[in-house]
């Protein structure tokens, strides 16, 4: 086929067009500024909702903490393919460097070290909310439509919770490249015409899924390769020389990726088959939560659990709105459905079942749910009987009632439980750290055991908060913070010892003098 900076398609039943954003040819300006209004309300909304919180509590001990350890010593040596904790090459977290990357710049040059380690989530949420917005708006074009996917999305727990938009982890940039490398998937294999650009973003885009996340970058595209064989349109992904472009794209940065790397650290390759891939086949932490749950677990984390807004209303919502729903939307939902549906099965087969693992499912559910939620209202307020036509007209009345009480409960979720919320006893240590330092105490001994259990390729002391807030009091302030795991046997009038572990007493006595007291945390001065 000649290829053209725009090539057209031959029209096939289930193509679509994606016509473009502009007022020209609106048939009211005031289509125009609805449009307007809908998107400056949901990115403000989404903006104050995902940025508010950032610095109110300490770095996480799982997994943020080891991430936090990774970007600052990036910070401190500068930017690598090889991502390290404790100064030599990290062979736990294997994942490629690109979160790593953007942690370290922000971390650099962010005045708190909580805001500059999630930042870079909380910019990934909020290009993921605004892009399923503009996704569903092209496909709908209802504002209405597009602004409920986005509140839906902004309003589930597994998206804006722990281990995606709230923390320094990879899963909020793996969901953002996920979401648009499947939606340009979604536009060539639907598209009526598509242009050569969209194939080159596509590439990219699963490049950069697989940098940030490794293979599990890739795991989304089983439900669209099921998708497209169901429809039988797989040959729109194969348009001479546009796929072999993307097909370079994404090849080319990875291979150059994995080969230096792995010439930088020999043993790299073989760590990520034992951790990427062995996560699928074996139990890595046979304790864990995510190889003692059954298959159907992730199925409940998404209803039951309501890590999706709606939570088990999307049993109901979405085959009644399928049923209910045009051809052209029936299309989309189909789409969504396959790919949630498929990535959840995939993920409940493999041995390690988290539930953050299933984060990029999240944005499809939104879109799948708001145009069902549209279907059902517009059969409502066309086919109702007369004495029921009421009930219709107060439909779009119930959805804004609906998405208000939704994010009512995301809102005291987010920025009253989980602000709250402490995975360890480890935690404690950075705001009790920093107050010791502004008391002006610089020179600080920290008695900690650590974690005993905290795996083979960690040892036996393993505690990244601490070494994280150690490393940056150290380079922010030049105080002095040495950890050791017991009691010093010799000390000397006016030394600091502090400690957040239940193991170690620090009480007050005739030769110690406590100088701070915060929950679980002590701190003394010897006499």
């Amino acid at each position: 086929m000649k290829e053209s900076h725009e090539m057209d398609m031959p029209v096939e039943p289930g193509s679509i067009e994606f016509p473009k954003i502009t007022q020209t040819g609106w048939s009211k300006a005031g289509k125009f500024r609805s449009l307007l209004a809908w998107t400056g309300l949901v990115l403000v909304t989404a903006l104050a909702f995902l940025f508010s919180d950032l610095s109110r509590f300490p770095v996480l001990m799982w997994d943020e903490s080891r991430l936090a350890v990774n970007a600052l010593e990036m910070a401190l040596n500068g930017p690598s393919l090889v991502t390290t904790f404790g100064f030599e090459p990290d062979l736990w977290n294997t994942k490629p460097p690109l979160q790593i990357w953007l942690m370290a710049l922000s971390i650099s040059h962010a005045s708190q070290p909580e805001v500059g380690l999630r930042l870079p989530s909380a910019l990934a949420a909020l290009a993921t909310v605004a892009l399923i917005f503009y996704f569903t708006y092209r496909f709908t074009r209802s504002p209405v439509t597009a602004a409920a996917a986005a509140l839906l999305l902004l309003s589930s727990r597994g998206f804006y919770g722990t281990h995606v938009a709230r923390t320094g982890d990879y899963d909020a940039l793996l969901v953002l490249l996920a979401t648009a490398y499947c939606g340009l998937l979604f536009r060539l294999l639907h598209g009526s015409k598509s242009r050569a650009f969209v194939f080159e973003a596509t590439g990219l885009c699963l490049a950069l899924a697989v940098m940030t996340k490794g293979v599990g970058g890739l795991m989304p595209v089983a439900g669209v390769v099921v998708h497209a064989m169901l429809t039988r349109r797989w040959h729109r992904l194969w348009v001479w020389p546009s796929s072999l472009k993307a097909a370079l794209i994404f090849s080319v940065l990875l291979t150059s990726f994995y080969v230096f790397r792995e010439l930088s650290s020999p043993g790299y390759l073989e760590a990520v088959l034992r951790n990427e891939f062995g996560r699928y086949v074996a139990d890595l932490d046979p304790q864990s939560e995510a190889t003692r749950q059954g298959f159907m677990y992730l199925f409940q984390v998404v209803t039951v659990h309501r890590h999706f807004a709606l939570g088990i209303l999307l049993v109901f919502v979405l085959p009644i709105g399928w049923y209910l729903a045009t051809p052209r939307r029936r299309l989309l939902l189909s789409y969504a459905l396959v790919v949630s549906f498929t990535f959840l099965l995939v993920v409940s087969s493999s041995r390690t079942r988290y539930y953050w693992y299933i984060a990029p499912v999240y944005p499809w559910l939104a879109v799948a749910a708001a145009v069902s939620i549209e279907s059902i209202i517009k059969w409502l307020k066309h086919n109702l009987h007369r004495r029921w036509q009421a009930l219709g007209r107060a439909a779009p009345a119930l959805l804004a009632l609906l998405l208000a009480g939704v994010f009512g409960l995301a809102v005291a979720d987010r920025h009253v439980r989980l602000v709250n919320y402490r995975d360890g006893y480890e935690s404690a240590y950075g705001p009790f750290l920093k107050d010791l330092v502004y008391a002006g105490h610089d020179r600080i001994t920290v008695v900690d055991g650590g974690r005993a259990d905290a795996g083979p390729v960690m040892n036996a002391h393993y505690n990244p908060v601490l070494r994280f807030y150690q490393m940056y009091i150290g380079w922010r302030t030049g105080a002095s913070v040495q950890i050791v795991h017991a009691l010093p046997a010799s000390l000397s009038t006016g030394d600091v010892l502090a400690t957040c572990d239940a193991r170690f007493s620090l009480s007050p006595s005739q030769a110690f003098e406590v100088i701070a007291h915060t929950g679980r945390c002590n701190a003394v001065a010897v006499k």
